[in-house]
Protein backbone atom coordinates (compact mmCIF):
# COMPACT_ATOMS: atom_id res chain seq x y z
CA UNK A 1 0.00 0.00 0.00
CA UNK A 2 2.66 2.21 1.04
CA UNK A 3 4.29 1.83 -2.48
CA UNK A 4 1.37 3.01 -4.24
CA UNK A 5 0.55 5.74 -2.25
CA UNK A 6 4.67 6.69 -2.89
CA UNK A 7 4.08 6.12 -6.69
CA UNK A 8 0.44 8.27 -6.97
CA UNK A 9 2.21 11.36 -4.76
CA UNK A 10 5.63 10.87 -7.21
CA UNK A 11 4.40 10.29 -10.62
CA UNK A 12 3.43 13.67 -12.03
CA UNK A 13 2.39 11.64 -15.35
CA UNK A 14 0.28 9.11 -13.57
CA UNK A 15 -1.15 11.93 -11.60
CA UNK A 16 -2.25 13.91 -15.07
CA UNK A 17 -3.99 10.42 -16.56
CA UNK A 18 -5.91 10.07 -13.85
CA UNK A 19 -7.29 13.85 -13.96
CA UNK A 20 -7.71 13.20 -17.66
CA UNK A 21 -9.60 9.83 -17.22
CA UNK A 22 -11.31 11.62 -14.21
CA UNK A 23 -12.25 14.49 -17.16
CA UNK A 24 -13.36 12.38 -19.66
CA UNK A 25 -15.65 10.24 -17.05
CA UNK A 26 -17.32 13.44 -15.64
CA UNK A 27 -17.51 15.24 -19.05
CA UNK A 28 -18.93 12.59 -20.90
CA UNK A 29 -21.93 11.04 -18.47
CA UNK A 30 -23.21 15.29 -18.73
CA UNK A 31 -23.55 14.67 -22.16
CA UNK A 32 -24.75 11.31 -22.06
CA UNK A 33 -27.43 12.21 -19.71
CA UNK A 34 -28.63 15.25 -22.03
CA UNK A 35 -28.37 12.25 -24.83
CA UNK A 36 -30.63 10.06 -22.68
CA UNK A 37 -33.22 13.16 -21.76
CA UNK A 38 -33.77 13.76 -26.04
CA UNK A 39 -34.14 9.42 -26.35
CA UNK A 40 -36.48 9.89 -23.15
CA UNK A 41 -38.67 12.81 -24.46
CA UNK A 42 -38.83 10.82 -27.89
CA UNK A 43 -39.80 7.61 -26.27
CA UNK A 44 -42.40 8.70 -23.64
CA UNK A 45 -44.10 10.95 -26.34
CA UNK A 46 -44.34 8.61 -29.56
CA UNK A 47 -46.91 5.82 -29.52
CA UNK A 48 -46.02 3.82 -32.39
CA UNK A 49 -45.72 -0.33 -32.56
CA UNK A 50 -42.45 0.16 -35.02
CA UNK A 51 -40.93 1.82 -32.06
CA UNK A 52 -39.28 -0.32 -29.64
CA UNK A 53 -41.07 -1.49 -26.68
CA UNK A 54 -38.07 -0.77 -23.69
CA UNK A 55 -36.04 2.81 -23.56
CA UNK A 56 -32.14 1.86 -25.38
CA UNK A 57 -30.22 1.90 -22.49
CA UNK A 58 -26.54 1.36 -24.15
CA UNK A 59 -25.30 4.29 -26.13
CA UNK A 60 -25.18 2.28 -29.51
CA UNK A 61 -29.17 1.53 -29.47
CA UNK A 62 -29.84 5.31 -28.33
CA UNK A 63 -27.43 6.85 -31.39
CA UNK A 64 -29.05 4.47 -33.20
CA UNK A 65 -32.45 5.26 -31.98
CA UNK A 66 -32.19 9.13 -32.24
CA UNK A 67 -30.83 8.80 -36.51
CA UNK A 68 -34.11 6.44 -36.86
CA UNK A 69 -36.27 8.73 -34.87
CA UNK A 70 -35.01 12.00 -36.37
CA UNK A 71 -35.45 10.48 -40.12
CA UNK A 72 -39.11 9.26 -39.45
CA UNK A 73 -40.94 12.21 -37.17
CA UNK A 74 -42.04 14.77 -38.54
CA UNK A 75 -42.06 17.30 -35.31
CA UNK A 76 -37.95 16.71 -35.33
CA UNK A 77 -37.25 17.56 -39.03
CA UNK A 78 -36.47 21.38 -37.32
CA UNK A 79 -33.37 19.32 -35.62
CA UNK A 80 -32.54 17.31 -38.32
CA UNK A 81 -29.26 18.61 -38.96
CA UNK A 82 -28.36 19.03 -35.24
CA UNK A 83 -29.26 15.76 -34.13
CA UNK A 84 -26.99 14.45 -37.09
CA UNK A 85 -24.35 16.05 -36.08
CA UNK A 86 -24.93 15.09 -32.18
CA UNK A 87 -24.85 11.41 -33.24
CA UNK A 88 -21.60 11.86 -35.43
CA UNK A 89 -19.86 14.08 -32.10
CA UNK A 90 -21.11 10.92 -30.18
CA UNK A 91 -19.79 8.24 -32.18
CA UNK A 92 -16.12 10.04 -32.49
CA UNK A 93 -15.81 10.88 -28.83
CA UNK A 94 -16.91 7.63 -27.52
CA UNK A 95 -14.30 5.42 -29.63
CA UNK A 96 -11.31 7.50 -27.21
CA UNK A 97 -13.86 7.21 -24.39
CA UNK A 98 -14.46 3.93 -24.18
CA UNK A 99 -10.58 2.68 -25.09
CA UNK A 100 -9.83 5.03 -21.97
CA UNK A 101 -12.60 3.71 -19.33
CA UNK A 102 -12.50 0.32 -20.60
CA UNK A 103 -9.05 -0.34 -21.69
CA UNK A 104 -6.62 -1.30 -18.73
CA UNK A 105 -2.99 0.30 -18.03
CA UNK A 106 -0.33 -2.05 -18.94
CA UNK A 107 2.40 -0.52 -17.38
CA UNK A 108 2.43 2.70 -14.85
CA UNK A 109 5.41 4.14 -16.08
CA UNK A 110 4.80 6.50 -19.04
CA UNK A 111 7.15 6.11 -21.87
CA UNK A 112 7.63 9.35 -23.43
CA UNK A 113 4.86 10.97 -21.69
CA UNK A 114 2.57 7.76 -22.96
CA UNK A 115 0.53 5.17 -21.43
CA UNK A 116 0.10 1.96 -23.17
CA UNK A 117 -3.38 0.55 -22.35
CA UNK A 118 -4.45 -2.97 -23.39
CA UNK A 119 -8.22 -3.31 -24.71
CA UNK A 120 -10.51 -6.64 -25.13
CA UNK A 121 -12.80 -5.62 -28.01
CA UNK A 122 -15.09 -8.20 -29.82
CA UNK A 123 -15.46 -8.23 -33.13
CA UNK A 124 -17.63 -11.15 -35.16
CA UNK A 125 -18.06 -12.54 -32.01
CA UNK A 126 -14.66 -13.13 -31.10
CA UNK A 127 -12.33 -11.38 -28.31
CA UNK A 128 -9.36 -9.33 -29.99
CA UNK A 129 -6.74 -7.52 -27.65
CA UNK A 130 -5.14 -4.66 -28.81
CA UNK A 131 -2.70 -2.00 -27.43
CA UNK A 132 -2.69 1.50 -27.46
CA UNK A 133 -0.49 4.63 -26.35
CA UNK A 134 -2.51 7.78 -24.32
CA UNK A 135 -0.41 10.51 -23.81
CA UNK A 136 -2.63 13.01 -21.65
CA UNK A 137 -0.26 16.24 -22.81
CA UNK A 138 -2.70 15.80 -25.59
CA UNK A 139 -5.45 16.06 -23.61
CA UNK A 140 -6.69 19.62 -24.62
CA UNK A 141 -8.11 18.37 -28.07
CA UNK A 142 -10.07 15.73 -26.51
CA UNK A 143 -11.38 17.84 -23.72
CA UNK A 144 -12.44 20.59 -26.11
CA UNK A 145 -14.56 18.08 -28.13
CA UNK A 146 -16.00 16.60 -24.39
CA UNK A 147 -17.23 20.07 -24.09
CA UNK A 148 -18.50 20.94 -27.30
CA UNK A 149 -20.42 17.57 -26.88
CA UNK A 150 -22.14 18.40 -23.93
CA UNK A 151 -22.89 21.72 -25.51
CA UNK A 152 -24.24 20.27 -27.92
CA UNK A 153 -26.14 17.32 -26.22
CA UNK A 154 -27.83 19.88 -24.12
CA UNK A 155 -28.81 22.25 -26.44
CA UNK A 156 -30.67 19.82 -28.26
CA UNK A 157 -31.99 17.69 -24.73
CA UNK A 158 -34.00 21.38 -24.28
CA UNK A 159 -34.97 21.91 -27.73
CA UNK A 160 -36.48 18.20 -28.06
CA UNK A 161 -38.24 18.56 -24.92
CA UNK A 162 -39.76 22.01 -25.46
CA UNK A 163 -40.84 19.89 -28.80
CA UNK A 164 -43.11 17.62 -26.66
CA UNK A 165 -43.60 19.40 -23.38
CA UNK A 166 -44.52 23.00 -24.43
Amino acid sequence: MEEVKRLLDSDEDLQALFKVVGFVVIQFGQAEQSLDLIVASIFHNVGDDSRPRKIPKMLEPKLEYLKKSVEELAELGRHRDQMRSLISAFRRVSELRNDIIHGAISDFSAKEGAFTFVKLDIHDGFHHVREFDFNPTKFPGLADELIELGKQANSLALKVYETYYT
